[in-house]
């Protein structure tokens, strides 16, 4: 990821001391200063775009489990803004595998949000997808939503299991290599994010992550591939399926 520096003689001067430090000559605490006084704020002290993903994750992990204020609302507002879809979240009770579903039924869109520390448990999600397939035939895409690694043979369950019903799915997690694709999600939505998260005490660092990752070169592909699953023409494929239709 390039540096932005707050001038070209605060650049000169930081490549000198990063000279320094490579070589030993200067420890990391003094090398901290420079990059403190050389670089723009939201590359300062860190140009390493892991710091800025683990300061989002901690964001997430830190809200409300459920809740129009918690991690459930914030899904909400983000895939909102990406599909272009009012969602509403599921209430108390047996939720069939969704936490929050798009308003009008013709959208077709569901999501269930897993917000972890560490590892999902396998078992919290095949429950879910056995409560999903009681729910009937209305959904055509299912978003799992999780703040931790969703490992590949568990991936490969959950899109197994959409082929069987018919329903799409889509996996938006925090992958441990490249750029979590659930972070991803959050930046393309990062206007209503900050919004949501204006009285969070960490709001600059969710604004700073999401500078960063779009600066990533992966950041576009990514973004690419999550809103064409979310996009119109997707919508509506498992249903006109069931129905024998062509998908509108």
């Amino acid at each position: 990821m390039s540096k932005h520096y707050k001038s070209d003689a605060l650049e000169a001067v930081h490549e000198t001391a990063l000279g320094l430090h490579e070589a030993g000559v200067m420890d990391k605490t003094t090398m901290e200063t420079f990059d403190q006084m050389c670089l723009t704020p939201d590359m300062e002290a860190r140009t390493d775009i892991l710091a800025y993903i683990d300061d989002l994750k901690k964001i997430l992990t830190d809200l409300r489990a459920t809740g129009d204020d918690g991690f459930e609302g914030l899904i909400g507002t983000a895939l909102s803004e990406i599909a272009g879809v009012p969602f509403r979240l599921a209430g108390s009770g047996l939720q069939f595998g969704v936490d929050g579903r798009s308003i009008y039924s013709d959208d077709g869109i569901c999501f269930e949000c897993k917000r972890y520390k560490g590892q999902v448990p396998r078992e919290r999600i095949m429950s879910k997808l056995g409560e999903l397939s009681i729910r009937g035939s209305d959904l055509d895409l299912w978003v799992l939503c999780a703040t931790s690694p969703i490992d590949s043979q568990l991936a490969d369950d959950v899109h197994q299991f959409g082929a069987r019903h018919e329903i799409s799915t889509l996996i938006l997690d925090w992958s441990e290599s490249g750029l979590p694709p659930l972070a991803v999600a959050l930046a393309m939505a990062s206007e209503k994010v900050q919004d949501f998260l204006r009285n969070h005490k960490s709001l600059t660092k969710a604004e700073d992550a999401f500078a960063a990752m779009k600066n990533d070169p992966a950041f576009d592909d990514h973004a690419k591939k999550i809103r064409a699953v979310l996009s119109e023409p997707t919508r509506g494929m498992a249903t006109a399926q069931k129905m024998g239709k062509s998908p509108r």
